[in-house]
């Protein structure tokens, strides 16, 4: 039974209330980051969702159909977002936040950035310290993400904007889905702020679900970090393509050299990278059995059996796939 005892602590903000209905296009919030831009300041966008829901979709919405339209207005020379700016691997990454001025940098579902250890122990520190000393870069960067709880506390402090793509709406007129994101900002008008808090909004979710535990959805105003919502249709198809073609392109070539990697102080263990490899080709029917996803790896990797698992099971769950002890393919 309803327990009308329970204390309430989580309410409607005030300053979030007047955004509940808010929505905003792409080229508006595009807008906004050029004029940050202008103001001296970078901006740093971190895009979280279950895979599948539409992050890179989204992404695309910006780079693809904005920012490649916008000159570099602080080089003068070529336009804000060029595809030499998609990145699916970290530590290209890190680099371009050092060697681009006024250009829009994508790192593309970070998968391996924040779930291995050098990740957060070397990337994770590369990345903030390359942030604290070169403030004025004039960059925008988008860092896509599965999961909020991946973001690194030292990061969380350098982020401006965190976009959560909620859900995907299927309908007749939209076969391939609607999708639907919120959008959350560093309140400036309070005092005490530290940068985006990602975490305490999360805590304070959790907190309201508790003390309304007979309602389903949580109401985005009760976060003053609230600014509003997007909601976005599919990539065209020629920009689904050249999606596509770029995911092909950095899966061969997207890491940097070894040089590259020495001169920057970065030290990857490239074993892993099999993983997800072998992962692909059972999306792509050319694993049918798991026995053999395990021997492939196994050979490839040399790790021992209950290390391999537990990295196995962590790129499944990126995936949104259940784990290997429940895995079942074709001709299991």
């Amino acid at each position: 039974m309803y327990n009308k005892s329970i204390r309430r602590t989580i309410f409607e903000d005030r300053d979030a209330r007047k955004y509940k209905y808010n929505r905003i296009s792409y080229a508006r919030f595009c807008k906004g980051m050029v004029n940050r831009l202008k103001n001296h300041k970078d901006a740093t966008i971190v895009i979280t969702g279950v895979t599948g829901q539409g992050k890179s979709t989204l992404a695309g919405k910006f780079c693809f159909k904005e920012f490649e339209k916008i000159d570099n207005f602080i080089t003068g020379e070529g336009k804000m977002y060029e595809d030499k700016n998609f990145c699916t691997d970290p530590e290209e990454f890190a680099k371009k936040m050092v060697t681009e001025r006024g250009s829009v940098i994508w790192l593309d579902e970070a998968i391996d950035a924040v779930n291995n250890r050098n990740w957060n122990s070397k990337i994770n520190n590369l990345i903030t310290s390359r942030k604290n000393k070169n403030r004025k870069r004039f960059n925008i960067y988008f860092l896509l993400l599965p999961f909020e709880s991946q973001i690194d506390k030292a990061i969380s402090y350098h982020i401006n904007f965190w976009i959560w793509v909620k859900k995907r709406k299927v309908t007749k007129e939209h076969p391939n889905g609607i999708g639907v994101a919120q959008i959350f900002g560093v309140n400036h008008g309070r005092k005490g702020g530290m940068g985006l808090d990602i975490k305490g909004i999360i805590e304070r979710e959790n907190k309201w679900r508790k003390e309304n535990f007979n309602k389903n959805d949580v109401p985005p105003t009760i976060h003053p970090e609230f600014m509003g919502y997007f909601a976005f249709h599919a990539l065209s198809k020629e920009h689904q393509k050249r999606y596509d073609r770029l995911v092909e392109e950095h899966k061969a070539y997207g890491k940097l050299t070894e040089e590259e990697m020495k001169s920057d102080g970065v030290e990857v263990s490239k074993v892993e990278d099999f993983i997800p490899l072998e992962i692909d080709k059972i999306e792509k029917g050319e694993i049918k059995k798991k026995i053999d996803l395990w021997k492939a790896l196994k050979e490839k990797t040399g790790f021992a059996d209950d290390l391999l698992e537990r990295k196995i099971n962590r790129h499944l769950k990126m995936r949104s796939l259940v784990t290997f002890n429940r895995l079942k393919l074709e001709d299991d």
